[in-house]
């Protein structure tokens, strides 16, 4: 009877334990899954918006464009082409997000390299 009892104490409480683990998957997975609907309408906006990004940048790069590396170059190429679309997979919204942050990144290293150099000195582990 003892036994009875010790086992059905630690069943109530494995169940109400993996209820408790099954909602909070829930809670994170519907998380999850806004996270993503947010992130796909950025996406959208911006390449919406990203001629006119890639233009500025062109124009104030002007010849400094050789300068980029081709990893940059490949990306706003890759950009221009999708901003083109007018509609997208997830993938490619995903993929937009991806090569925007590259391209962004190697971009402003080289503006800072040629605008304010001494920029740089301030945030060398960052660049």
């Amino acid at each position: 009877m003892r036994t009875l009892k010790i086992f059905l104490i630690v069943a109530i409480i494995g169940l109400v334990g993996c209820a408790g683990a099954r909602q909070n998957i829930i809670n994170l997975s519907e998380s999850d899954v806004q996270n993503v609907e947010t992130i796909k309408t950025a996406a959208r906006n911006l390449l919406k918006t990203w001629p006119t990004y890639s233009g500025i940048i062109r124009g104030a790069l002007m010849d400094k464009m050789a300068d980029l590396p081709q990893k940059a170059v490949a990306a706003m190429g890759e950009l221009d082409r999708l901003a083109q679309k007018g509609e997208w997979t997830d993938q490619e919204l995903g993929r937009s997000i991806g090569l925007r942050l590259n391209m962004l990144a190697e971009t402003v290293r080289v503006a800072l390299k040629t605008f304010a150099p001494d920029v740089l000195s301030i945030l060398p582990a960052f660049l």
